[in-house]
């Protein structure tokens, strides 16, 4: 997990060179209080690897609370790209993400059968895609 302070001090600036992490096949992660700009998983280059400028995940359980996603891009979901994962995002702040195709901040597909996401008490903003 990630726990910083506050999204106010507790900044992770990507520098438009990838995306933070892949989250794949974890049971139990969280994101809390932070803000992360500026995720580009344009720089990958290939079509497989270009989605969620920020987090790219599968097969996963997490959570995301008082994150601030600004300024990211990828092909498919800016900030966040996930498959088959039980997604919890609360409180979170997401603007100014963009992505070619679909899901301008968050892109989310799979068996929603199995898997659960919840969204609460957040805030889109200019964001594309």
């Amino acid at each position: 997990s990630v726990i910083g302070v506050n999204p106010t001090n507790t900044i992770i600036d990507l520098g438009n060179i990838g995306r933070f992490m892949r989250i794949n096949n974890v049971e139990q992660f969280k994101l809390e209080n932070v803000q992360i700009i500026n995720g580009n998983s344009y720089v990958y280059q290939h079509p497989e690897s270009d989605d969620g400028g920020v987090i790219r995940s599968s097969n996963s359980d997490y959570d995301l609370i008082n994150v601030t996603f600004s300024n990211n891009r990828a092909s498919y979901g800016g900030a966040i790209y996930s498959i088959d994962s039980n997604v919890n995002i609360d409180k979170c702040n997401l603007h100014h993400n963009e992505s070619n195709y679909s899901g301008g901040s968050i892109y989310m597909e799979g068996s929603f059968g199995s898997t659960s996401s919840l969204l609460i008490s957040n805030s889109f903003t200019s964001s594309k895609g």
